[in-house]
């Protein structure tokens, strides 16, 4: 499936990179520095520390070679990379499971490439979904059908609750306003409260991120 109008997709185009030796990258601090340059990563000699910190969850070196080679074609076009991988170690360190949540990424692509899109949207939102990561879930596991609306209105107020009030990098509020000059949606703020206006994006938006393997 392809991603909306106007958002190209994460997957980087052409063949599937190489996998990636994830031991090379704990062990090898150059190899690591260089698999961050080769992620667009701002700091690359920061990737071995990030690594690290994620193997110490408890995920296996295949599991942490598949996860670094997904990420080798997903981070460069995300924004802010090195921010989006330090929210990714965080996830997986408030997690009740984080080999599952790993293997989850072994055998669902597009859970990983969703979240990573959640990230990128904007710190905020990555530490919404990291206070509770049983939002994410539910919110994946919805895949956008209009039955789910309910599920994820109920989902989403819970999960804002405790942030009310909060403005970060907000389009037209404490970030530039441009209007699109033919929108994929319109959703009417004035109709609806802050979790049914989320809900119809999460409902239209999660459908159009997930890719064809391969």
């Amino acid at each position: 499936m392809t991603a909306p109008r106007g958002q190209p997709p994460l997957r980087a185009g052409g063949a599937d990179p190489p996998l990636v030796d994830a031991r090379r990258l704990l062990d090898d601090a150059a190899a690591a520095t260089a698999w961050g340059m080769t992620c667009g990563l701002l700091q690359p000699e920061d990737a071995g520390r990030l690594l690290r910190g994620i193997a110490e969850q408890g995920i296996t070196f295949d599991l942490l070679g598949d996860l670094c080679t997904r990420l080798t074609a997903l981070l460069p076009a995300v924004s802010d990379p090195d921010r989006v991988l330090a929210a990714l170690g965080r996830l997986l360190a408030a997690v009740s499971s984080p080999l599952s949540t790993a293997t989850l990424f072994q055998r669902d692509p597009g859970a990983l490439e969703t979240l990573l899109r959640i990230f990128s949207a904007g710190p905020h939102l990555a530490d919404v979904v990291i206070a509770d990561p049983a939002s994410w879930e539910e919110v994946r596991l919805g895949q956008g059908k209009p039955e789910s609306m309910q599920a994820l209105r109920a989902t989403l107020d819970g999960a804002l609750a405790g942030h009310r009030g909060w403005v970060v990098w907000l389009t037209g509020i404490d970030a530039p306003y441009e209007a699109p000059a033919a929108p994929d949606i319109h959703v009417r703020t004035a109709e609806g409260g802050l979790s049914d206006c989320v809900a119809q994006i999460l409902v239209y938006l999660l459908p159009r991120v997930r890719l064809a393997a391969g």
